[in-house]
């Protein structure tokens, strides 16, 4: 499994920006599914499976507004590498959980975690396009 992290990313929705958020991870991974068959000898053969992500992104109550998506909403995350617009991974996504994040000392909350699962296939842009993921 590869797995990047960032501090910025943004949601959308239908292909308009809902909000920026902040620290984000992903994690990508796939199934391989081995078999044996006759023409194998014995051995195990692979094939490519499916591909699979999952992952988290931060948004802050500091953002304004309300939290942007509900438990099994749907969006777009645009995850940057980078401070330009041009280096990301574009990611359709379910969100598959929304633990409140609380400050420690203060015990106020200061924002949303995110958990989500992908729903289609990644893109690619900039550096990450080349990268080999």
């Amino acid at each position: 499994m590869t797995r990047l992290t960032g501090k910025a990313c943004t949601v959308k929705g239908d292909g308009t920006e809902i909000t920026p958020c902040g620290a984000w991870s992903i994690e990508e991974g796939g199934a391989t599914p081995a078999f044996v068959d006759n023409t194998s000898g014995g051995g195990k053969t692979r094939i490519a499976g499916f591909t699979d992500s999952t992952g988290t992104f931060f948004w802050g109550i500091d953002t304004g507004g309300f939290p942007p998506l509900a438990m099994h909403g749907t969006a777009t995350l645009e995850l940057h590498i980078d401070d330009s617009d041009g280096h990301y991974v574009s990611v359709p996504i379910i969100i598959t959980g929304v633990p409140m994040a609380v400050d420690p000392d203060s015990e106020e909350p200061i924002g949303i975690n995110y958990q989500w699962g992908q729903t289609g296939n990644s893109t690619y842009y900039g550096a990450l396009l080349s990268s080999g993921l």
